[in-house]
């Protein structure tokens, strides 16, 4: 019984050894064979990149192709390597501006043999610009504010910068006023580029507007249209702060006028607690310049 063991054994690691024997020479053959090659390569430009692609040769058995080509903005020869599974490789951070990119491609075996070399040439889409905003408070004054609609029993219009939201600024609810209501900015330094405002609600969450048509103007006579704000101004609750986003003008303004043409029970008297307003500087940063 023991000797039929040890044959049985004896006769498995044969096996076992003929196997992995056969699986190395395959493996050495595999590696030393040629990888084969690419064909058909195209390029696509894109925003600051290049996208390249190729179809694999029949037979072709490579594990994968090495991209080499030269960066123009940092002044290095670059590598990126494609795997045998991928037909495509992003060369990114390029530049419209540098023109012809030089590009060489070429298969590897498992054993890291090299193949045919291919050159070929691309260019990149323009890359997109990255533009910064810089934000500056403004610091108002009361008597930088003023209305067309003042309310004589309540709610002056200092009422704003005091910081505290259960005091109040309340357009006019007696006697006769204007269909439209406005609050108006005159500013120290223009709104040369772009702006931000803010407010907060009444602590009880009435009379906030819904709809604020914004101007500017230079002379206070004649008014320009700079943006309709119709969406976000509910902040809601008993005491909310809305934040607009970043507001562009066309040319400088010195004084800019909110026209508060809904609000959200309908009627056109408006309370703001709080109100601020932030300068804004763009700076542009253009690769391609």
């Amino acid at each position: 019984m023991n000797n039929y063991r040890i044959l049985i054994l004896l006769f498995s690691m044969i096996f076992f050894a003929s196997c992995q024997e056969d699986e190395s020479i395959y493996m050495k053959e595999y590696s030393a064979s040629a990888p084969g090659g690419i064909t058909n390569i195209t390029s696509k430009p894109k925003p600051g990149q290049i996208v390249l692609h190729w179809d694999k040769k029949e037979n072709s058995k490579y594990e994968y192709v090495k991209v080499s080509y030269f960066d123009h903005k940092t002044q290095k020869k670059m590598h990126r390597n494609a795997s045998k599974f991928a037909d495509s490789i992003l060369i990114p951070g390029t530049l419209q501006k540098f023109g012809d990119y030089e590009f060489t491609l070429q298969p590897f075996n498992a054993n890291h043999k090299g193949g045919e070399v291919f050159k070929f040439t691309a260019q990149s889409g323009r890359a997109f610009t990255d533009t910064i905003f810089i934000q500056h408070a403004i610091n108002l004054t009361a008597d930088q504010l003023s209305t067309n609609a003042p309310e004589s029993r309540e709610g002056n219009l200092a009422n704003t910068l005091d910081g505290n939201n259960a005091t109040y600024f309340h357009s006019a609810w007696s006697g006769t006023s204007p269909d439209v209501h406005y609050f108006q900015v005159d500013l120290a330094t223009p709104i040369e580029k772009a702006f931000i405002f803010t407010f907060g609600t009444r602590s009880n969450g009435n009379n906030y507007p819904t709809k604020i048509n914004i101007q500017g103007s230079n002379d206070g006579n004649e008014w320009e249209d700079i943006k309709e704000v119709t969406t976000g101004l509910n902040p809601g609750g008993r005491f909310a702060r809305y934040t607009s986003g970043v507001i562009h003008v066309k040319k400088p303004f010195q004084k800019i006028r909110y026209n508060v043409t809904k609000t959200v029970d309908g009627r056109k008297f408006f309370v703001f607690s709080e109100f601020g307003m932030t300068n804004v500087e763009l700076q542009i940063n253009d690769p391609e310049a």
